[in-house]
C-alpha cells in the first residue's frame, strides 16, 4: 500500500513549492503531510516520496522522486483530528530519515517529469464522467417521483447545462488518452485541462441537483 507524500503546510497543492529536502550526507527530510483515503489502513507501507534535491532558479528543477519504506527510523505519523470520520488526515514527519540511494526512481533532479506523467495518468479516469451521467438520469426520475414539472424551460436547462458539460469533459478525456496512445509529449498538457474541465462537471451537476431539488436533496 502506497500514498503520494506531495503536499506541504506551506505550498498546499504547488508541488514546485516544495522545501522538503535532502542529500546525500543525511541531512534530515523536514515536514510533510498527506490525505489518506483509506480508512482501514491508517499507515501506509511505502511513500512515493517529492523531495528537493537541489535549488534552482526555476522551481521545477531539482526535484526528485524517493520510494520510502514508512518502517524506516525516523518517521513519525500523526492523526489530523476531523468530525466523523478516523484516519482521513495524517501529518508525516521525517526526522533525520536515512533512505537509501536505492529507493530513488529515475534520475536525480527529475522527479518533475516522473510526477506529471503520475498526475496525468490518475486525472485520466473515465470512470467519473459515467458517474455523473448516471446521476442526471437519476435526477430525472427523482424529479418525476416529487411531482416536479419536467416539462419546464429551467428543468432541462439547469439539466441540459450539466449533461453537455459532462459531455465535453468526456470528450477532453478521449483527447488526453488519445494523446498517451500517440505517446504525444503534450499527454500531461492534456489530462491538465482534462482535470480542470472534469471539476467543472462536477460542479454543474451539484448545481443541476440543487435547482431541481432544492438544497436539501
Amino acid at each position: 500500500m502506497w500514498w503520494q507524500g506531495f503536499s506541504e503546510p506551506d505550498a498546499d497543492s504547488d508541488l514546485s513549492a516544495l522545501r522538503t529536502a535532502v542529500k546525500r550526507d543525511g541531512e534530515p527530510l523536514h515536514r510533510q503531510w498527506t490525505e489518506d483515503l483509506d480508512l482501514l489502513r491508517p499507515r501506509r507501507d511505502h511513500c512515493f516520496l517529492l523531495v528537493r534535491t537541489a535549488k534552482e532558479q526555476n522551481p521545477r528543477h531539482g526535484i526528485t522522486v524517493l520510494l520510502v519504506s514508512m518502517g524506516l527510523d525516523g518517521i513519525e505519523v500523526r492523526e489530523i483530528p476531523t468530525l466523523g470520520i478516523h484516519h482521513m488526515l495524517h501529518e508525516v514527519f521525517f526526522d533525520d530519515v536515512k533512505v537509501p540511494v536505492s529507493g530513488r526512481l529515475g534520475a536525480e533532479n527529475e522527479g518533475w517529469n516522473l510526477m506529471r506523467t503520475l498526475l496525468a495518468n490518475e486525472r485520466t479516469q473515465v470512470s467519473t464522467h459515467e458517474e455523473v451521467d448516471r446521476g442526471l438520469d437519476k435526477l430525472v426520475d427523482e424529479a418525476i417521483g416529487a411531482d416536479i414539472d419536467t416539462a419546464s424551460e429551467s428543468f432541462w436547462e439547469s439539466l441540459g447545462r450539466a449533461a453537455a458539460s459532462a459531455a465535453a469533459s468526456r470528450i477532453l478525456n478521449y483527447v488526453a488518452v488519445q494523446a498517451w496512445s500517440d505517446g504525444s509529449r503534450d499527454y500531461p498538457n492534456h489530462a491538465s485541462v482534462c482535470k480542470a474541465s472534469a471539476a467543472g462537471k462536477a460542479t454543474d451537476a451539484a448545481q443541476a441537483h440543487i435547482a431541481v431539488l432544492g438544497a436539501h436533496f
